[in-house]
């Protein structure tokens, strides 16, 4: 009996495992290729960061694809409906992230390396995910931080903040990152609440759930096509390896 016990509890764990292996918030917006976990293994996703960093579950998803024949459905999302890029003349990847997801910070490094070897027809771009009320607050800060032409290294000061507290909304918090590089907490706080800020917010929570149909975080979507998940690839080097891949299919097709 009580082997019976253990093994039901250990079906019961698989979803939460799974779910620390795809992503470190999932939204709460199904779409056809979504694997659904229960609402408790969501909950732990978001205010649980050190335990997915832990299971660093890139590595631990399916195999990266050995060809380079990569496949529609399998290793990425063909987007029902086009979303609109930045530049028309440039093919678009976007990054789609959130500061409290730890595999959003891990990716950062791999982001860095691939970014320095574009070429000229390519351009990056980033969009913070929002589907959850502290996600929009992080939003704010994000586009705060764009509004005031911050360099990169606030970027990784605010992964960092919320590594340790993802479920952080204490605006005056976030002000003392920007007063390291001279930005006043009276500026700082009028820039975030400002209702440009807002509306960007607004756009980018739009964009994430209905346009990309974004699953988790990070995901990266090319030229308002296609998405590609980690979930999807393999593991997030190889998410970048199926990018290149749709990013020459774009090129090809001009």
């Amino acid at each position: 009996m009580k082997i019976v016990r253990r093994f039901a509890a250990l079906i019961l764990l698989l979803p939460v495992v799974a779910l620390f292996q795809t992503a470190c918030a999932e939204s709460v917006e199904s779409t056809p290729a979504q694997v659904v976990a229960p609402a408790s293994a969501k909950a732990s996703a978001a205010t649980q960061p050190k335990l997915a960093e832990a299971a660093k579950p890139a590595s631990l998803s399916k195999p990266a694809p050995s060809n380079l024949q990569y496949q529609a459905g399998t290793h990425y999302q063909v987007l029902p409906n086009p979303a609109r890029t930045l530049d028309p003349n440039k093919i678009e990847v976007m990054e789609v992230f959130w500061y409290g997801c730890s595999h959003c910070f891990d990716f950062e490094p791999l982001i860095k390396a691939w970014k320095e070897g574009i070429a000229d027809d390519v351009v990056f771009a980033r969009t913070p995910a929002v589907w959850r009320p502290v996600m929009k607050v992080h939003a704010n800060v994000y586009y705060a931080a764009e509004a005031l032409d911050m360099p990169d290294e606030l970027h990784h000061d605010i992964f960092t903040i919320l590594g340790k507290n993802p479920r952080l909304e204490d605006q005056k918090e976030f002000a003392k990152a920007f007063a390291k590089y001279d930005v006043s907490e009276e500026k700082y706080l009028k820039t975030v609440k400002a209702f440009g800020i807002t509306g960007k917010v607004s756009q980018a929570e739009t964009r994430a759930r209905k346009n990309y149909m974004v699953q988790g975080t990070p995901e990266l979507i090319v030229n308002g096509k296609y998405r590609v998940s980690g979930r999807m690839a393999g593991n997030q080097a190889s998410m970048l390896q199926v990018v290149d891949y749709l990013v020459e299919m774009e090129r090809s097709s001009k």
